[in-house]
């Protein structure tokens, strides 16, 4: 029993290392890439690739050297050439092996938690989506139009997966309807918040994004997620202004990590809010 228990172990962790290594290398790609509209896909054509040819492949910035097959193994690679180019030397940043270590632990606890099922590839596959908004936020203020979509698809996806109804129609209508209300609850904030401040306070990509949680969570979960999103922007702000003199700090990460906890959560937060 006991080793039939570390062999399910080995695996799961190793499925995870392996599927969490990939996509948190997919997700340092769109991290840079995407702010600089470098084409994520391999074979598309941009003007910046290193080569010269336009193809959109990893390659270093200093030297332009394409990066090979050994030098683009999630973590390992980043260990094993000790952060830095292997033709010239440059350092790598280390943002970049935190988020692969961090995708490889985050889908490590959702193979854990929910176990191995189709479904639960539904919830691995957010996962670059999140930590590259969250990393793409607070370098360059800005959510991705392509990420908050990609989140969007995801949560329609989810809910066709794990709805009680066989009524496709009333599956697109609650799709719909989340949506909408938590755009118009954004947006509604944005504006009373902008008159108060008489500064913008809600950038058009936070309402969007709040447009993709709605479908993740429905409408009886958008209290909390607005306190808990409201909560841990305080804090951000607090830090920003103590730690950088910085008055101004995106909210996204602070909803990105709302999304999460209150869909984790859920069940728990329903039955506080509603008995």
């Amino acid at each position: 029993m006991l080793s039939l228990q570390l062999v399910d172990l080995f695996i799961l962790i190793s499925l995870s290392i392996l599927l969490g290594g990939l996509f948190g290398s997919f997700a340092t790609a769109m991290i840079y890439r995407l702010p600089r509209n470098i084409p994520i896909a391999f074979g598309a054509k941009s003007k910046q690739g290193g080569n010269g040819d336009g193809a959109a492949r990893s390659y270093c910035l200093r030297c332009n050297h394409q990066l090979g097959f050994l030098d683009l193994i999630p973590m390992v690679s980043y260990l094993f050439l000790k952060g830095r180019c292997r033709h010239c030397g440059a350092a790598y940043g280390r943002s970049y092996f935190l988020v692969e270590c961090m995708s490889i632990l985050l889908t490590f606890a959702a193979l854990f938690y929910y176990g191995l099922s189709a479904s639960t590839l539904l919830y691995v596959a957010t996962i670059p989506v999140l930590l590259s908004l969250i990393a793409i936020d607070l370098e360059h203020y800005i959510l991705p139009n392509m990420l908050v979509a990609a989140l969007w698809c995801l949560g329609a996806a989810a809910q066709f997966v794990f709805s009680n109804t066989q009524d496709v129609l009333v599956v697109v209508q609650n799709i719909a309807l989340h949506s909408a209300i938590y755009a118009a609850v954004a947006l509604l904030i944005g504006f009373v918040f902008s008159k108060i401040l008489k500064k913008d306070a809600l950038g058009l990509g936070d309402v969007k994004f709040f447009a993709a949680a709605g479908v993740w969570l429905g409408i009886s979960v958008l209290p909390a997620f607005m306190m808990l999103a409201g909560g841990l922007g305080v804090l951000h702000g607090g830090y920003m202004r103590v730690k950088h003199k910085d008055a101004i700090f995106p909210f996204g990460p602070s909803l990105i990590i709302s999304l999460g906890l209150c869909y984790i959560f859920k069940d728990t937060i329903m039955l506080y809010f509603y008995g």
